[in-house]
Order: structure tokens, then C-alpha cells, then sequence
């Protein structure tokens, strides 16, 4: 499909690249005419970088940047068709479609996909080459094959989308994403049109004509009635042989790889791709088949409508506005001042404070400058925050802030100018500050400080709403990011349904100050660890995006641990890696995930009577860590800790769906994330419902005591005390009179007894 093509070409084409190999969209096809019927011919495909470039994407432009020289590419392989070698009757019957064609960026792959590096440009070829059965073939082995490319299939190749525009187009051109789908497709323009490569016997390139602009379908007829034979030249070079015709020129394949090798040179004989000569042979090239667009049903009008946002806000600038690293947080780009002074943000659901560097540190690359801000204002007050690791200590103002890749709205905000912390920054994270977003009761210095999302809610028309897509386990690593190597998505003011597929179960906010829920169980591998479910709650359980791990309270862990143990005994872990102190790896691409339990929470449903469940892979709460690992090895560091303080479903939990903070509700959503990772087996997955009783009681309470009660236990006490001091003074006093009626008695003490 020409006009689709040349669409995803206008954004700039991205493919993504996976160890375990992912199909291309649109689709490679191609149609074939001028073929000998009874002949043999066998069709391939490969890849070739189009220049020695590496790039990255600059979000601030939307645009593709030279970011260096190419990496060393691995040899070159060929994709044959499955069905060659075929008859010419066969090939021309129908479309044939590489559908099966897989791009992996595993240098060590050995399923015989294309091997690509990821933030490199390629051109993919398609030829064709005759089977000749002669028995003298072999001498004329280089002359008769036939390739064709096409410019407007060049692409990047990339881990995750960078340009949102092209998520958004390949949802809406794909008949598999209609799940993902909130638009038509009718919506990206354009009609299905046949493209075609063909050559004249003697070498000479048709130009394109003008009628060719117009959309037409495969093997459309024309006004006149006859079959349009208007067509593209693609590479003038790569000219499809003439019988008897000495002006020609094939591309010779020189590289390939294992089996493809051997095959391409069994298959290189004396060719003829002559089309009869009242029909100049051409190959067709056709992209993937997009549906019909359908009239939209009222509950796709209506998500369509959600997903442009309420009163403005535009949800598709807001995908993709997350960069982060494993294990060091997710963050934003804001604009804090006037002129506007861009930091990186750390995202953190689990506290109320926004707070950025505001003086040097060996860990930040930039910091705020207050004193260039004109619109900074000192409240004269200074602020200390402590967390699980690490605090830091500031003082508080307020100046403009904005989200760059958010809502289109300036407030004025309380900001605290971070002074001095400790074990606060990462090196290498590449964030600046904190964005607290929880509520005001947890917000230092008191709760009467408005944390950034209240005065975002309170100053503009925002609903009081957010929701996030952290992609980190699905987010393979990508050194042309430079320190970035996980990504998602925070919507601010609504939820965007193609982040997530399947339905979106919430969860009451059981009280609002951390974003606190209910865990009414807890399975390992489908077994209930049989608990009471006020231990799973113990002192609280809450949704942190700041914390990396999920955090489980000491006997929940120590349970946790024995069951994921024990279902994974045909490997032996030394007993610190189950404590995250020690790491275990495997070569590259041959971790064991099925050996490892999935791990199902049940959280309280909005029914109080029912619940809901989490189902968590070992590709989330296993992290891989980038800064050990190497090409030939993975890496995992086992991401479930032990907690003094409560259940933290920290950000290993939300790498797997896509989660609603429904503020205005009261109430947290979760459904299976568009970007989550899984294997052939097992998949992350959000259901229910399941019924219980009373599963509120759940909810740990922490002992209160009136205040009668406690003035009661404080004069019974002083009563007590009281008991006691009395003997103490009338020996005092008996004392102190006897040595006023005797002063120069006989009186001894231990003092005069010792000397």
C-alpha cells in the first residue's frame, strides 16, 4: 500500500528491533507479473544500511539526529521466502507477503531472523531469482537475478518508538491493534494503491507518470478499462533481465550468512525474468492490507473523545514523555522559571513534594538557578525530607512551572531549592529534582504547603486525574539514548485508552495521603501464601512509582521468598541474591523465565465484597542490570525486598500495566500496559472478579487512643510516682532533723569507715 508507505516515510518509519525477533509493520509485500508460469524462481529479502550513520531522536524537535558513526553491523543474512522456490503461476496468482520476516537486535540469534542494530537506518531489497535447470547454469550464475528497492521503505530501527506519531499511525493503520485502536483509520488519509518496479528490455526507466499520483487499487483498471501499467523506478541499476537482450546488469548478493549462503548460490543460475512482450514484466510491492474503516460505534466516538482530552489538553503529546534507567527512576522534562529553565524530573507517586537541585553536586549535570528566574518568589522558609534512602534539605518558594511534553499550562507552584542531601542523587540518572505527586498530608515542612498537582488542578481546568505507563521491562537497553534506557508515558488530566489493552479494574484509595490500597491476597505459582490478609497491609500498602522494588513486610517477604524458592529449585540461586545482594546471569537470550513463579496480588475492588487480581511475571520483579551485564551475558538483580515500613508496589509492579490515579474518585486503576514484556507462555494480566467478605477489615489500623484514656494512664501513673517519693522525703527529712538536734554527735558513714 503505496499512500501508507509513503505516510509512515513523511514521520520518518520506525521498526522496532527484539531479542526474541518482532514481525515489520506495515507488512512487506509484493506482487509479481511477467513471470514464466512454468518456471522456478525463488524470493528473498535482506537489509542494507543506507549510510555509516547512528542517530537519535531529539523530542524537542521531533526530529532525527546524526548521533555518531554507525556500530559494526553483523554479517549480512537473507530471508527467503517459505514458500520458495515456486512456480512462476504460483507466484503471480496471489500477493505474496514476508510476513514471517522477524527483526531482532540479538547479535548471538539463532531463530535466522534479520540481525539489526538498534538507531541505525536500512533500505530493505527484495529480488528474485530464476531457478534454471540447465545443466551449464552455473556459468552464467551472476546474471540473471533481479532486486528492487524501494526508497520509501527505508526506516530506523529502534527498541521503542521515539516519535509518537508513528505509535498513533501504526494503531491506526494495523488490523491487529484494534484493541489499541481509538481513532479510524480513514483518519490518516488516503486510499490503497498497488506500488510497481518494472524495466524496459532495453535497460531504460519508464518516469512516473502523473496519472500514478492518483490512489488505485491492486491490479485496478484504469478510466479506459485496461490494467494500469503506470509504475515506480525504484533503483535504475537493478534491471530486471530481457531474453536476448545483452543491455543488463545484475546486483550480485554478496553477503549472507549460514544456510542462506549455500542456498543463494544453489539457486544463482542463468535467469529470465522476461515478461511476454506484449507486457513488460514488473514486481509489485504492496504493504500490509489495512481493513475497510468501519462507521465507528458510539464507544469508539466516545474514546476517541477521551483520548483528545478534556477542555485542550492533548493526550498524544504527552506519550512517550518518560526517560529514565533501570532502577533509577522514571522522569519528565519540566521548565521551572522565567526565562524557562529545563530539569528532568524524577516522577515519585509516593510523596507530596516538588523539589529540584539548586546548587552544584558532583551527580547533576545542570541545576536550578534561582537567581536567574524573574519570577521567583522566597517564602523564607527552609524544609527537610527524609526517605527510605537518602534526604535532602531546602528552602521553599514558588516560581512558574511547566510540562514541556504536557498539558498547555503554566501555574505557579510551591518549589522547594534543594541545598544539600545525602544519598539523595544518583550519578548517571540523569534527573534533577523530585515531583511529589501524592497528597498534602505527607508534604513537608506540614500540610499546609499545596503539593504541584493540587495548584495544578486548582489554576487551571485539568481534571484531578493522572495516569502513567512505565515501560521499563518491555524497554530494551539503547546506549543511543545515552543514559536512558527504560521510557512510558504520564498523562496528566485523563486516561489514554491505546496505553493498554483489556478492561480497567480499580481499587478504592483507602485514605489520602500516600496513594494507600487494599491487598486482600497473595498467591506465588497459583498458592495462596495463607496469611491473614492484614499481614500483606502491615503498617500500609501503597502505589510508589519512586521506589524501584516491590517492597513486602518481613513475614509476607520471608513467605514470598520460600515459594518463589522452592518453584524454582531446578536452579541453585545463592541465598544473597534472594536478599538483592548478589546477581545471576546466563548467556544472552537464554534466561530460564518459565522455571520462575508469577506472582499474583488481589487487590479490593470498588465492590468491597470483591476483588480484583495483578498478575506479575518474572520479567518484571527479576531486573536486568545494564551496568554489569554484557553483549554475551543478562544480568538480574531479584527486584522483592523486605520492608519496615509497609507493601510498597514499587515500579517493577507498574512496568506491567498502565495505572490510573483517579484523585478525583478516590480510586486507582490498573489494566495490562500496551509495552508490558512476556514470553510465548505466560502473559500479564489483570481479572476478576473474585467475592469475599468484609474484605475492607483487610486494611491494617493503626491503635488509637482517646485522649481521656490517656490522662487517666497519666494520673494513675503520676499517683504511682508519688507512692514512691514520699518514704524518700520522710527519711530525708528524719535525716536532716537529727543533725540539727545532735550536731556534734557521734555519727559515722561509709566515707569515715573506708578511710
Amino acid at each position: 500500500m503505496q499512500v501508507l508507505w509513503q505516510q509512515f516515510d513523511q514521520l520518518g518509519t520506525e521498526m522496532i528491533v527484539t531479542k526474541a525477533g518482532r514481525r515489520m509493520f506495515p507488512t512487506f509485500q509484493v506482487g509479481i507479473s511477467g513471470m514464466d508460469p512454468s518456471a522456478e524462481y525463488v524470493l528473498l529479502m535482506d537489509f542494507i544500511p543506507v549510510d555509516d550513520k547512528r542517530y537519535r531522536y531529539a523530542f524537542h524537535s521531533s526530529s532525527w539526529l546524526v548521533a555518531g558513526r554507525a556500530d559494526i553491523s553483523a554479517p549480512g543474512r537473507m530471508h527467503f521466502h517459505p514458500d520458495s522456490p515456486g512456480r512462476g503461476a504460483q507466484w503471480m496468482k496471489q500477493t505474496v507477503s514476508f510476513d514471517a520476516l522477524k527483526l531482532t537486535n540479538n547479535l548471538l540469534d539463532d531463530n535466522g531472523h534479520m540481525i539489526l542494530n538498534s538507531m541505525h537506518r536500512y533500505q530493505p531489497r527484495f529480488h528474485v531469482i530464476y531457478v534454471d535447470p540447465a545443466p551449464n547454469s552455473h556459468l552464467h550464475a551472476q546474471r540473471n537475478f533481479c532486486s528492487f528497492s524501494f526508497p520509501e521503505t527505508q526506516f530506523i530501527a529502534v527498541t521503542a518508538y521515539q516519535n509518537h506519531r508513528i505509535t498513533q499511525l501504526k494503531i491506526a493503520s494495523n488490523p491487529f491493534a484494534k484493541g489499541f485502536r481509538t481513532t479510524d483509520a480513514q483518519d490518516w488519509g488516503g486510499g490503497a494503491r498497488s506500488m510497481v518496479a518494472w524495466h524496459q528490455a532495453e535497460g531504460r526507466a519508464e518516469a512516473q507518470s502523473e496519472a500514478a499520483a492518483e490512489p488505485t487499487g491492486w491490479g485496478s483498471q484504469t478510466s479506459a478499462g485496461r490494467e494500469d501499467k503506470t509504475c515506480v523506478l525504484s533503483e535504475p541499476s537493478d534491471l530486471l533481465h530481457q531474453k536476448g537482450s545483452t543491455a543488463h546488469r545484475a546486483e550480485r548478493i554478496n553477503e549472507a550468512s549460514g544456510k542462506g549462503h549455500s542456498a543463494v548460490h544453489q539457486y544463482l543460475r542463468p535467469a529470465s525474468c522476461d515478461p511476454p512482450p506484449t507486457a513488460p514484466g514488473r514486481a509489485h510491492r504492496r504493504t500490509g492490507q489495512r481493513r475497510p474503516p468501519a462507521t465507528p460505534s458510539g464507544e469508539e466516538r466516545s474514546r476517541a473523545r477521551r483520548r483528545r482530552g478534556i477542555e485542550g489538553v492533548n493526550f498524544v503529546d504527552m506519550i512517550d514523555n518518560l526517560r529514565g534507567k533501570s532502577g533509577q527512576g522514571y522522569y519528565v522534562e519540566m521548565a521551572v522559571g522565567s526565562p524557562p529553565q529545563k530539569l528532568n524530573i524524577l516522577v515519585d507517586t509516593g510523596s507530596s513534594n516538588f523539589a529540584v537541585g539548586a546548587a552544584s553536586h558532583p551527580f547533576l549535570r545542570r541545576y536550578y538557578h534561582r537567581s536567574l528566574s524573574h519570577s521567583y518568589r522566597d517564602l523564607g522558609r527552609s524544609v527537610y525530607v527524609p526517605y527510605t534512602q537518602g534526604r535532602w534539605e531546602g528552602e521553599l518558594g514558588t516560581d512558574l512551572v511547566s510540562v514541556p511534553h504536557g498539558p498547555n499550562a503554566t501555574l505557579r507552584a510551591n518549589i522547594a531549592a534543594i541545598i544539600q542531601s545525602d544519598r539523595f542523587f544518583i550519578n548517571g540518572s540523569n534527573w534533577e529534582g523530585i515531583l511529589g505527586l501524592a497528597y498534602a498530608e505527607i508534604a513537608r515542612p506540614d500540610e499546609m504547603l499545596e503539593p504541584f498537582f493540587d495548584s495544578l488542578v486548582r489554576q487551571t481546568s485539568i481534571p484531578d486525574l493522572f495516569s502513567l505507563q512505565l515501560c521499563g521491562a518491555g524497554f530494551t537497553q539503547n546506549y543511543s539514548l545515552g543514559s536512558a534506557t527504560v521510557g512510558g508515558s504520564m498523562i496528566i488530566g485523563g486516561v489514554d485508552p491505546s496505553l493498554y489493552v483489556g478492561e480497567l479494574w480499580y481499587t478504592p484509595i483507602r485514605r489520602e495521603w500516600y496513594y494507600e490500597v487494599i491487598i486482600v491476597r497473595i498467591e506465588v505459582n497459583g498458592q495462596d501464601l495463607n496469611m491473614d490478609c492484614k499481614e500483606y497491609n502491615y503498617d500500609k500498602s501503597i502505589v510508589d512509582s519512586g521506589t524501584t522494588n516491590l517492597r513486602l513486610p518481613r513475614k509476607v517477604f520471608q513467605a514470598a521468598v520460600k515459594a518463589i524458592e522452592a518453584a524454582s529449585s531446578t536452579e541453585q540461586f545463592p541465598s544473597g541474591f534472594w536478599l538483592g545482594e548478589q546477581l545471576v546471569c546466563w548467556q544472552a537470550g537464554t534466561t530460564p523465565w518459565p522455571i520462575f513463579p508469577v506472582i499474583t496480588l488481589y487487590l479490593m475492588s470498588e465492590n468491597r465484597n470483591q476483588s480484583f487480581k495483578i498478575s506479575i511475571l518474572p520479567q518484571q520483579y527479576l531486573r536486568p542490570v545494564e551496568d554489569v551485564a554484557s553483549a554475551q551475558e543478562d544480568c538480574y538483580k531479584f527486584a522483592v525486598s523486605q520492608s519496615s515500613t509497609g507493601t510498597v508496589m514499587g515500579a517493577v509492579i507498574m512496568e506491567g500495566f498502565y495505572v490510573v490515579f483517579d484523585r478525583q474518585r478516590k480510586r486507582i486503576g490498573f489494566a495490562v500496559s500496551t509495552c508490558h514484556v512476556h514470553d510465548e507462555l505466560r502473559t500479564a494480566s489483570v481479572e476478576g472478579p473474585y467475592h469475599g467478605v468484609e474484605l475492607e477489615d483487610c486494611g491494617y489500623n493503626i491503635p488509637q487512643t482517646d485522649e481521656s484514656t490517656l490522662m487517666t494512664i497519666a494520673y494513675i501513673m503520676a499517683g504511682i510516682c508519688a507512692l514512691f517519693m514520699l518514704p524518700l522525703c520522710l527519711m530525708v527529712c528524719q535525716w536532716r532533723f537529727a543533725r540539727c538536734i545532735n550536731p556534734n554527735g557521734d555519727f559515722a558513714d561509709d566515707i569515715s569507715l573506708l578511710k
